[in-house]
C-alpha cells in the first residue's frame, strides 16, 4: 500500500510526455488550489504533476491530497531542504 506522503500516479502511464513539476512550503490554500486545478485543466492529458512539499505544515498534504487524480505525484520532504 502507498502512503500518503508517496508517490500517487496511475501506472497506466508510466512514463507521460511532459512533467510539470511544483515546489511548494506552506504555500496558501486557496492559491495552491487554484494552482493544482489549472494544471490539472490542461487539454494535453498525458502528463504528470509532481508536487515537491518542503517540510510544510500539515494542511499542505491535506490540500493536495483532496484531489484525487491519478496524475498527480506527491513528495514531502520533512525537513526543509538547503540549497
Amino acid at each position: 500500500m502507498v502512503s500518503a506522503d508517496e508517490e500517487r500516479r496511475d501506472l497506466a502511464s508510466p512514463s507521460p510526455r511532459v512533467s510539470v513539476i511544483m515546489p511548494v512550503h506552506n504555500t496558501q490554500d486557496d492559491y495552491l488550489r487554484k494552482a493544482i486545478a489549472s494544471v490539472l485543466c490542461q487539454t494535453l492529458g498525458d502528463f504528470e504533476l509532481i508536487i515537491v512539499d518542503d517540510g510544510s505544515d500539515a494542511y499542505v498534504r491535506d490540500c493536495v491530497m483532496s484531489f484525487h487524480d491519478g496524475r498527480i505525484v506527491f513528495h514531502r520532504f520533512y525537513t526543509i531542504l538547503v540549497w
